[in-house]
């Protein structure tokens, strides 16, 4: 009975320690991944400026020449 205590007190610790190693491994990884992503944001920050900057400027367009049909057309 003794024997068998000790193979499940050996499992759980062989556990607890492989989950300990295996969650330090996911937070070193997920903390590297999180600081790429930040090296990213400015790069993305200037892409969406760039999106919004064309919208703008297409929405622009779009209302001169509605502008200019209209009074060629009045």
């Amino acid at each position: 009975m003794s024997s068998m205590f000790d193979v499940v007190k050996d499992t759980i610790t062989g556990s607890v320690s492989a989950t300990g190693s295996i969650a330090a491994e996911l937070a070193e990884k997920l903390k590297s991944s999180f600081e790429e992503s930040l090296k990213q944001v400015p790069e993305l920050f200037e892409e969406v400026l760039e999106m919004m900057s064309n919208m703008v400027t297409e929405v622009w367009n779009n209302y001169k020449e509605a502008v200019g049909y209209v009074t060629e057309n009045a």
